[in-house]
């Protein structure tokens, strides 16, 4: 009986872990780590097998304010809540805002709870409102001059075709030019178009994991062939309602994106695809007074070598691009996809690899409409 007690005891503190989304941890009285949850795993980028045969300082940069902090819980046995701290660790030198609850608790052994509560996500969402509001504006003049550019882009291209039917071999090769860079340059003005196509959405009910499997069947028999993916899905997750093809759009993208960048790292290449369901994240869309609970997560993740700083300052921006040929669109366009689906976008960068998270709003079956 004494067994099963401790078996059931042993489960339910697991569950109790798993359905904690912040990063949790608990130290004993010398900051070694007796315990985590999958989010600290996350946070720390470390697994929990070596997060728990380690102290807390080993995975915090030297003068980090949670050691601090929790010096301070020890020293007065107190609990303390401290909000909008910044905070980064190890392996991940961007800095987060975050509140940070550490409780004290006086056993036979004294130990501390530690939970970290992201808060900076509203201010991501609404940063990026802001920023697509200056896309649109951009790519809004670009729409107003794509019919008078690509009349004469045809002109030009039909004109080069037919200067090559009857032209030496060196003058082909220019006129075969020239068609290229035509089309390229229509190609460009076509992939504007989504900033500002005011047609409604097509959206259909549908299982996100369906997506993503599709998703990394194109990718592994593709450019990212040879690429490891792991799948860490939450098969509980209910349905959303989205245009399919939207989505893998975005997901294709963003594992493409991860893929070069491994590529240029010349390692052995890991990508993470992760599901999870976040309770309590409510956003206020820009257009309506409504709220909306963007409570289904998925990441996309890397160990590649980690985005460019002059990336990383002008994410969402289109035109910035590291690669040599380019258009800079991609990111934009993903962003601008996530927030027609009421969704918000983020990443976290550093030299140790990038992880891309959307959080989109799940479709409630008993009402028919977004929880």
């Amino acid at each position: 009986m004494k067994v099963k007690n401790k078996l059931r005891e042993s489960i339910t503190i697991d569950l109790m872990l798993r359905s904690i989304n912040h990063p949790l941890l608990f130290i004993d009285n010398e900051n070694n780590i007796v315990m985590s949850n999958s989010a600290a795993e996350e946070f720390f980028g470390i697994s929990s097998v070596i997060l728990e045969k380690n102290k807390l300082d080993k995975f915090l940069p030297f003068s980090n304010p949670l050691i601090n902090l929790v010096n301070q819980v020890k020293e007065k046995k107190i609990s303390i809540n401290e909000y909008s701290v910044q905070l980064n660790t190890i392996n991940n030198k961007n800095f987060k805002t975050l509140d940070i609850q550490i409780t004290y608790t006086d056993n036979k052994e004294p130990y501390l709870t530690i939970l970290l509560i992201e808060r900076d996500i509203a201010v991501k969402f609404n940063k990026q409102y802001l920023k697509m509001g200056s896309t649109k504006s951009i790519v809004g003049l670009s729409s107003m001059l794509a019919h008078e550019i690509k009349n004469p882009l045809s002109g030009i291209r039909g004109a080069a075709q037919l200067l090559g039917e009857n032209c030496s071999k060196d003058d082909f090769l220019l006129t075969e030019l020239i068609c290229d860079e035509t089309d390229r340059i229509t190609k460009l003005v076509d992939s504007m178009e989504v900033f500002t196509n005011e047609r409604a959405l097509v959206k259909e009910i549908i299982n996100i994991h369906s997506i993503l499997n599709r998703v990394r069947r194109i990718a592994e028999n593709g450019f990212s062939k040879n690429i490891k993916f792991i799948e860490i899905f939450d098969p509980s997750l209910p349905d959303i309602e989205v245009n399919k093809d939207q989505l893998i759009q975005v997901f294709l993208n963003l594992i493409k994106n991860s893929t070069e960048a491994i590529t240029k790292k010349s390692i052995s290449g890991e990508i993470i695809i992760r599901t999870s369901f976040m309770s309590g994240l409510r956003i206020a869309l820009p257009s309506s007074n409504e709220k909306v609970n963007i409570s289904l997560s998925v990441s996309i993740e890397d160990n590649g070598p980690g985005i460019p700083e002059f990336i990383i300052e002008n994410f969402y921006e289109p035109f910035i691009s590291d690669k040599n040929n380019g258009s800079g669109l991609g990111l934009a366009i993903a962003m601008k996809i996530i927030q027609d689906h009421d969704g918000v976008i983020e990443f976290d960068s550093s030299t140790f690899g990038t992880k891309v998270t959307i959080l989109l709003p799940i479709y409630s079956n008993k009402t028919g409409d977004l929880m």
